[in-house]
């Protein structure tokens, strides 16, 4: 294994390269391989890693892509990505990588899918403190909103709390701590003033609605992390 990874560190820019290529083919199944791939990369170089630019063009255009078989890798790859390697992601390519991000928690897409994308929305807000609390809290409503149907079957309801929990969470994430930026100031202070109250209300309506308890420990994980 030891020399497995130090092989990955060697060649590492040869495999992006290779990686970068096999996206860009039309199977579903080479994409996913390249993808997960990436992250396993980004995690053993840990840092040191070329053509980070074109890697995160790469997961973006992944991302605002149409449906493939197997897509939702892409947002645990951008995690991976973002732990590792976040100094070297380009400053101007975040804000258009959280919108991408964002239109794919859409109730379009199934909840198996729209987890994963629920959580790397609120880790890339919290990690680069984006503001982007008012554009997601459409979503996130429609999430928290949803109620299993009466004869859904019990894999369907763990599916419905689990994405919910994700959206009680993010809510945390989503809900930034005052920037040390002046210049952002003004912006997360109109947010703050518009969405606290509403904010409050929802989590406590959530904690006293029946709840199954991992929704209702997410909400309290969102409560105390603010």
């Amino acid at each position: 294994m030891k020399g497995n990874l130090q092989g990955a560190k060697l060649y590492a820019n040869e495999i992006v390269l290779l990686i970068l290529q096999l996206f860009r083919e039309n199977s579903w199944g080479l994409k996913k391989t390249a993808i997960v791939c990436l992250g396993k990369l980004c995690e053993h170089t840990a840092g040191d890693l070329s053509h980070v630019g074109e890697v995160v063009a790469l997961v973006l255009d992944g991302v605002s892509g149409r449906p493939w078989a197997g897509k939702e890798v892409l947002f645990s790859t951008i995690t991976t990505l973002v732990k590792h390697l976040k100094q070297q992601i380009p400053p101007a390519s975040v804000q258009p990588l959280t919108l991408a991000i964002l239109v794919e928690c859409s109730k379009k897409r199934e909840n198996d899918y729209r987890k994963p994308a629920v959580e790397c929305l609120g880790m890339l807000c919290q990690t680069f403190a984006i503001d982007s609390f008012e554009q997601a809290k459409i979503e996130l409503i429609d999430i928290v909103s949803i109620e299993a149907e009466t004869d859904s079957d019990r894999s369907e309801q763990k599916s419905i709390s689990q994405l919910q929990a994700a959206a009680y969470r993010t809510f945390g994430q989503l809900w930034l701590k005052r920037p040390t930026d002046t210049a952002l100031r003004a912006s997360w202070h109109q947010t703050q003033t518009a969405n606290w109250r509403w904010l409050l209300d929802t989590l406590l309506k959530g904690l006293g609605g029946g709840l199954p308890w991992n929704v209702r420990a997410a909400i309290l994980t969102s409560v105390l992390s603010r």
